[in-house]
């Protein structure tokens, strides 16, 4: 074994230019898979960190005794589970209306894993106190100065302390925290809820199951998973990836996308085969330059071959080979990616960040009529956090690697294998047999048919060439096909999902139909020097009737999917009777968002047609409006059978102050307004949601949208919801918000936010995003023009002899370089026909992938002929040189010494 790592180490030493090139492909390979590795899986623990901030710092919930919890203390580590840490909650007693009230005790580990922290005064400690978040206080209408007395459920507390907000948005009840040892006379109901953590280096599900078995209690049945959390620490069962396929495929639509969305949930997909691309594209770049070393010296092996080498020494000595040049470009490769990923990680980490974890779109602060640029910034603030070196991926990617480099050692053995000593002694790798025809009696231009000669003589490596050349313009392409996409969508998400289709949004901060923004303060806002425009939107809740069939997604609302642990949010029932009810005869009524728009509004809305057209005028005329429908989790639109030209019916309260139980449209006819309506067109998006009573997120809701002059004409609402503020270039963002401020001081329940900063800094995570991808890209690119470099390079030298003879039979150089200009010149055309014919089934995958997975609002579906015409010509380009230059080489040699 001695000397066959001698004999390899000699090949390293003695073909350096091949050793060099190897050396940094892997060095490249190796710091793209280390370093966006790393970078990926420091984004994830920066997403679970976020998340346990929102959402808890627990996995599982049981309920608990106290004899039960006595045992489980003397018990946290057992086999096959580790318990971190545990936190208690006590539920003293529950109200269910009006509001859903919660009266406990939590101990000092559950306040600390629900990140709920004292602001001011104590946690109660005698009977008759009460801590209250600031959220709760406003809610109930109660006091927020320590001391005092406050009333809930008919009973007097005194408020000893007020803690932090709840971050969990799917929290329905308002807790009341009380002493541990309160206790009420009636309707006591103590419930003892203990919250789990465990030790999340290994699969916490798993350690659950064990917990389970050591306390002997049913896993299912009393207990509550934390998902947010567990879902980056395995907290559910793993499905194998056989089931999840057979799973999918048994689908009737969207098998694709339910594959991949499994796949990525249980196994990371996404991240995995991003490192999975980039790994066999490094081993395929590996393999060609290797190939190229290889095939310089099939005369040595097939000498060592008639003297007794064995195809497995042969084997041995190319995975020494590349194992020492793999080893040393491992170690160089994983310092350089780490190094510069700890760079670009500390600069642009937030990209590889979760931008939507725990961002609330709805509500602003209470009793303050200005939310502030730095307080709205604040609200989805996202930290990066430290630099993370993953073991997984460090481990991974050499594993992966090492079994590459097996792999290729192995096929070049069997390549060689095919051949017979006489091909091998005269380092021909070309297993074709050769037919002798005479081209010159027909042809007069001998130098094309000796360009067709030489590239098609060795067709393998020919393909490989155009192959590698191909690919790496194929995913500079697909990476500008994607980012010139993503870029779209986040301009359309920002407008509609995120409400940054306006610098400052003034808007009534209420629940109340009644309260709004009159005409006289819309025109005052307008005339503030500073404001390019401002777009008025008026709002009203309404209901839809839809005839037997017209829904064809029953199981996407609660109130129709009628399954056991699919329910509809309490507030939402209370207040409006649910989102959707059904009728006797199969149909249903729905609950919609209406909404009033001005001429710029509607323009903008353009963007997110889905069908029919959208033209103010149109609107007006025919009576028309806008439905924004429903998307499913794979982007799908097709929801409600409804398309432009039908007719639909809406219903809405009239305008004022009404009881509440008109919203619910159970009330008498009187106080309804009923009209018909054409859709003139279908949306995905509104603008300016209204997040207040049944909620607006975007998806989940049915819009109905029209003119303002409409909703005047039809519905007698003239008074604005909301308007959307545009300011002029060089604007004073803080004098505007304080003019604003003064004229919303006069108008009940009305709110100024400013999203300036906000833009501004969205606008740079974008740029980042776009910077980053187009990085690697060119990196890619550069690893694929070494490969093409030094594989051209190879082609011309292994010719010399043939090149040598053509020179003594009296070509000129002129001539020389002419023919060799041809065969760069159709290496680069044939390498973009096959780059453009690649890229047209990745451009598809991609599409498949940001609609119905990712769930993009807008993909373009055209090739970006721009980019693919700037790749086509650096193709042929970078062909046409590395060739000229090689055959420069050459040129300067004697003719005498190529022959012999």
């Amino acid at each position: 074994m001695h000397k066959i790592w001698k004999l390899a180490f000699f090949y390293i030493t003695y073909y350096k230019k091949q050793t060099i090139a190897l050396f940094f492909g892997i060095v490249m390979s190796i710091a793209l898979i280390v370093g966006i590795g790393c970078m990926m899986q420091s984004g994830t623990r920066a997403n679970l960190q976020r998340t346990k901030q929102i959402y808890g710092d627990w996995h599982f919930r049981i309920r608990d005794s106290e004899s039960r919890f006595s045992d489980f203390i003397k018990h946290m580590n057992g086999k096959g589970y580790k318990v971190d840490k545990y936190g208690v909650l006590v539920v003293k007693k529950t109200v269910d209306t009006p509001k859903l009230l919660t009266f406990c005790y939590g101990d000092d580990n559950y306040m600390k894993m629900m990140n709920r922290k004292l602001i001011k005064g104590h946690y109660p400690e005698k009977n008759g106190e009460v801590a209250l978040d600031a959220h709760t206080i406003t809610n109930l209408d109660l006091g927020d100065t320590i001391g005092e007395k406050v009333v809930i459920d008919g009973d007097s507390y005194t408020l000893c302390g007020i803690v932090n907000n709840e971050w969990n948005p799917n929290v329905a009840d308002y807790k009341i925290f009380v002493s541990k040892d309160m206790d009420f006379e009636k309707d006591t109901h103590h419930l003892r809820l203990l919250y789990l953590k465990f030790d999340e280096r290994t699969g916490v599900f798993d350690q659950f199951l064990a917990f389970s078995r050591r306390f002997n209690f049913d896993y299912k049945k009393g207990t509550a998973r934390n998902d947010e959390v567990t879902s980056f620490v395995g907290g559910h069962s793993r499905v194998s990836v056989i089931d999840i396929i057979k799973a999918g495929l048994l689908l009737r639509e969207g098998r694709f996308t339910y594959i991949w969305a499994q796949l990525n949930e249980f196994y990371h997909l996404s991240q995995n085969s991003i490192l999975i691309a980039l790994g066999i594209f490094g081993a395929f770049i590996v393999y060609s330059i290797f190939q190229v070393s290889i095939m310089k010296r099939l005369s040595q092996y097939s000498v060592m071959q008639v003297l007794g080498l064995e195809n497995k020494h042969i084997f041995q000595v190319l995975l020494s080979e590349l194992s020492m040049i793999f080893i040393a470009g491992y170690i160089v490769g994983s310092i350089l990616g780490l190094g510069i990923a700890r760079i670009i990680y500390s600069s642009i980490g937030k990209i590889f960040v979760d931008q939507t974890i725990g961002v609330e779109h709805s509500s602003a602060l209470i009793a303050q009529h200005v939310d502030s640029t730095d307080s709205v910034v604040a609200q989805v603030k996202v930290q990066a956090g430290q630099f993370f070196v993953s073991k997984e991926v460090m481990i991974g990617s050499a594993i992966f690697m090492a079994v590459m480099i097996v792999i290729i050692s192995f096929c070049l053995v069997h390549k060689m294998n095919h051949l017979t000593l006489q091909q091998m002694i005269h380092q021909n790798g070309n297993i074709k047999s050769r037919r002798r025809k005479i081209y010159s009696i027909h042809n007069t231009n001998m130098t094309s048919v000796l360009t067709n000669k030489f590239m098609l003589g060795r067709l393998r490596n020919f393909v490989t060439l155009v192959i590698a050349l191909s690919i790496g313009g194929c995913i500079f392409i697909g990476t500008t096909y994607v980012t010139d996409n993503t870029k779209r969508h986040n301009e359309l998400t920002f407008k509609a999902d995120d409400g940054l289709n306006s610098d400052i949004q003034v808007y009534e901060n209420s629940d109340e139909l009644g309260d709004g923004i009159n005409q006289k303060s819309a025109e005052a806002i307008q005339n503030i020097s500073g404001v390019s425009n401002a777009n008025p939107v008026t709002y009203t809740l309404g209901e839809i009737p839809l005839a037997k069939g017209i829904l064809k997604w029953k199981s996407y609302f609660p109130e129709t999917a009628h399954l056991k642990n699919f329910k509809q949010e309490p507030e939402i029932t209370e207040k409006y009777n649910g989102q959707i009810t059904e009728e006797k005869d199969g149909s249903n009524r729905l609950k919609v968002n209406v909404y009033g728009y001005d001429n710029n509004m509607l323009q903008t809305l353009k963007d997110y047609t889905l069908d029919g057209t959208i033209n103010s005028a149109a609107l007006a005329k025919n009576n028309g409006v806008i439905l924004k429908t429903l998307m499913d989790g794979q982007g799908n639109y097709n929801g409600i059978d409804i398309k432009p030209g039908d007719k639909i019916t809406v219903k809405v309260p009239k305008y004022g102050k009404l009881p509440q139980e008109v919203l619910k449209f159970k009330s008498s006819y009187d106080n309804y307004i009923e009209k018909d309506f054409i859709v003139a067109a279908i949306v995905s998006r509104p603008l300016a949601k209204n997040n207040y009573f049944i909620g607006d997120d975007g998806t989940n809701n049915v819009d109905i949208i029209m003119t303002n002059k409409q909703m005047q004409e039809n519905f007698g609402i003239k008074d604005y919801n909301n308007i959307s503020i545009q300011l002029s270039k060089n604007a004073n963002v803080q004098q505007i918000s304080g003019e604003l401020g003064h004229i919303a001081e006069d108008i009940k329940n009305c709110t100024v936010k400013d999203y300036t900063k906000l833009i501004n800094q969205e606008n740079e995570f974008l740029q980042q995003k776009i910077f980053f991808f187009y990085g690697i890209a060119a990196v890619i690119m550069m690893i694929s023009i070494l490969h093409i470099m030094n594989s051209i390079q190879y082609i011309i030298a292994s010719r010399r002899r043939e090149f040598g003879i053509i020179r003594a039979m009296g070509i000129t150089d002129s001539g020389f370089m002419k023919m060799l200009l041809k065969e760069g010149l159709r290496y680069g055309v044939y390498a973009s026909i096959v780059m453009v014919a690649l890229y047209f089934i990745e451009q598809k995958v991609l599409y498949n992938i940001m609609v119905h997975v990712y769930r993009y609002l807008q993909v373009n579906r055209a090739m970006p002929v721009l980019v693919v015409l700037a790749m086509c010509m650096a193709n042929i380009a970078i062909c046409i040189v590395t060739v000229l230059l090689s055959g420069k080489s050459i040129l300067n040699e004697s003719i005498i010494e190529e022959i012999v």
